[in-house]
Formats: C-alpha cells, sequence, structure tokens
C-alpha cells in the first residue's frame, strides 16, 4: 500500500469516525428532547394537581372564635366581649345600624360606602344583608406617636389550630393610625382589613389578637371585627370576610 493508499484509508475512517460522532450526538439530542418533553408533561400535571388542590386550601369551614362581631354595646357603652385598653382613654359608639334593603341609592353616604366596601355597590346582583350591620366607631387619646400599644382586643384567648386562623373587619380610617390583626391594612377609605395565618398552628400555642394605636389620637369606623377558624382568602378579587357563625350557635346575633 502507497503512502496515497493511506492517506485515502486514513480519511475515510475520519469520515466513519465523524459520522459516528454526529449520529451519537443526534441521539443524545434526541434522549434530551424526549426527556425534556417528559419533565415538561410531569410539570404541567404537578401544575393542574396543585391548581386543582389550591381552591381547597379556602374550602374549610369559617367558625368564629370571637364574640359580638355584630358591634352590640353594653351598658358601659363599650363592646360587649371585648376589652379596651386601660392606659388609653378610648370610647367607642354606634354611628350607625345598616338594615337589610335593596334600595342602594336611598341609604345614607356611610351606608354606601360600607356596601361599596363589601362588594354590595350599586347594581350589586346581591345588595340585601343578614346580620344588621352596626357602624361602630372608636375614639382613643393617651397614646404614643409611633409607638404600637393595643387598643382594643377580643375576650377569648385563641389557641393553636390545625388549620388557618384569619382576623378581618371592615373599617376606615378617620385619624391617626391603627394596625394589625383584623386591622391590618386599614387606610382612609372603607375597605376588607385583616390577613390569614398558619403560624400557630403548633401545639400549646396561642395568641390574643389585640390591635394596635399608632398615634397620640385618632379614630376610626369599623364592622364585623372578628377572628374565625379556617382561611378567608383576603387576596380573592371580591370581598371575602363577612358575618361567620360562633361556635356557640346563634350567639350575639339578637338584630
Amino acid at each position: 500500500m502507497d503512502l496515497q493508499e493511506d492517506l485515502n484509508a486514513a480519511a475515510l475512517s475520519l469520515d466513519r469516525a465523524a459520522e459516528s460522532y454526529h449520529g451519537k450526538i443526534g441521539e443524545i439530542d434526541a434522549t434530551v428532547a424526549l426527556k425534556s418533553a417528559e419533565v415538561d408533561a410531569k410539570k404541567a400535571e404537578i401544575d393542574a394537581k396543585i391548581a386543582a388542590v389550591d381552591p381547597q386550601l379556602f374550602n374549610h369551614p369559617n367558625i368564629r372564635l370571637t364574640a359580638n362581631q355584630i358591634g352590640n354595646l353594653d351598658g358601659n357603652g363599650d363592646l360587649d366581649g371585648w376589652g379596651k385598653n386601660g392606659a388609653l382613654n378610648v370610647s367607642i359608639s354606634l354611628v350607625e345600624t345598616i338594615g337589610n334593603s335593596a334600595n342602594f341609592a336611598g341609604r345614607s353616604q356611610l351606608a354606601q360606602d360600607v356596601l361599596t366596601a363589601m362588594g354590595k355597590g350599586a347594581g350589586s346582583a346581591d345588595p340585601y344583608t343578614r346580620p344588621d350591620i352596626k357602624v361602630i366607631q372608636i375614639d382613643w387619646t393617651g397614646g404614643t406617636e409611633g409607638v404600637p400599644i393595643w387598643l382594643i382586643g377580643p375576650g377569648e384567648t385563641i389557641y393553636a389550630s390545625p388549620a388557618p386562623l384569619s382576623f378581618g373587619c371592615y373599617g376606615k380610617v378617620i385619624s391617626g393610625a391603627v394596625s394589625s390583626w383584623m386591622f391590618k391594612g386599614m387606610g382612609a377609605a372603607w375597605s376588607q382589613c385583616g390577613f390569614a395565618t398558619s403560624t400557630y398552628s403548633r401545639p400549646g400555642q396561642y395568641v390574643n389578637p389585640n390591635p394596635h394605636a399608632l398615634t397620640e389620637t385618632g379614630s376610626i369606623q369599623i364592622v364585623w371585627p372578628g377572628a374565625v377558624w379556617g382561611e378567608v382568602n383576603f387576596a380573592a378579587p371580591t370581598p371575602q370576610w363577612s358575618y361567620f357563625p360562633h361556635s356557640k350557635n346563634g350567639f350575639d346575633t339578637n338584630a
């Protein structure tokens, strides 16, 4: 075999090696594409399961754990079943009772604002409400500017729960500032306030959900404050906070 034949043989061998290499690369690419498709399919399957499970997270029965969500005042003019901080000068009053009616235009401006915050504004397909909505005003003096101090609080201690807990109300800040628990997110316009949490789910845990005043003086109006067992979806596109049944059936619904 002369030199030319050797070179031709070497070239042929290199061509065959290149063909084999490119063939292996093709096989690898095909395998990667197949596995990628399998991963995408599995991810889509998992995403579909998560999408199906997520709504169920909000299907816990919401059982109220705090008294007097309706806002009845006791003989001393205080929120029945709730406490107030003796280190502050706190006064509580009933501003208006919003009854059951479909005549939105005939209601007071306050009633219209509250109902609109609840998703029951002008043109609502479901304008009716039960029980009556009592708008409660809370005024305080004696705080320290910028220093949180508890303002009012339910008389019950809230104990650990295997399900989430939710704290909420509807409210509006007239002056001053408040924060935390059922007053979380309260601002200058009527809105749904509060949040849900799974933090208090370990054995022996408990919490006293007393919202705070953040200013020396202030005034707020609230409707239906309370804490419930189960998750309320505060991120839903329409308000979800409502008047919830108490663990003692019929408790404080005398309106």
